[in-house]
């Protein structure tokens, strides 16, 4: 089971790299205020944003949280600079057999420091490769359209066609 952050499902989506995640983790599963910011986001004209997710959303399941979730989510926004979604990505990801994809540092700070198991779309990517889900060919461009969504530091960036070769 998968759960991503909203910007790692907005990049994702704009990628469209939904279908690989989803046969990579088997279901890709939302924190209930990732959902929520989804059904919430007014079109901006000229600049994508959550707008381009909602449809392709039919086969993404919505998590809810149990009341010792919710208490975790309560003590994280207390003690660290996350966001609620972010806390409750974090929250879902102590399941058994889930990983997160993460954009934030803090959030994967946290997630490292718990012992869960987490990863970034570039990660996600490479993943694909190496379980044959993408050529090296179809690999070169998902890298490719990241780089026009977000801007990976060039350590990533370099990581990744290190990978591809």
């Amino acid at each position: 089971m998968l759960t991503p952050d909203i910007p790692s499902l907005i990049t994702l989506s704009r990628i469209d790299r939904l279908p690989l995640a989803i046969g990579l983790y088997g279901a890709i599963v939302l924190a209930p205020a990732v959902r929520n910011a989804l059904d919430e986001s007014p079109p901006r004209p000229r600049r994508p944003s959550t707008c381009a997710v909602p449809g392709k959303l039919r086969s993404i399941r919505n998590a809810r949280l149990t009341p010792d979730e919710n208490q975790f989510v309560k003590r994280l926004l207390k003690s660290a600079t996350v966001h609620r979604s972010e806390a409750e990505c974090l929250a879902l990801a102590r399941r058994p057999g889930t990983t997160l994809v993460l954009a934030d540092r803090e959030a994967r700070t946290i997630a490292r420091s718990l012992g869960l198991c987490y990863t970034g779309v570039p990660g996600l990517l490479a993943a694909g490769l190496r379980y044959r889900r993408l050529t090296r060919a179809d690999f070169r461009r998902a890298l490719d359209d990241l780089t026009g969504v977000v801007w990976p530091s060039s350590d990533t960036v370099s990581a990744m066609l290190s990978v591809a070769r």
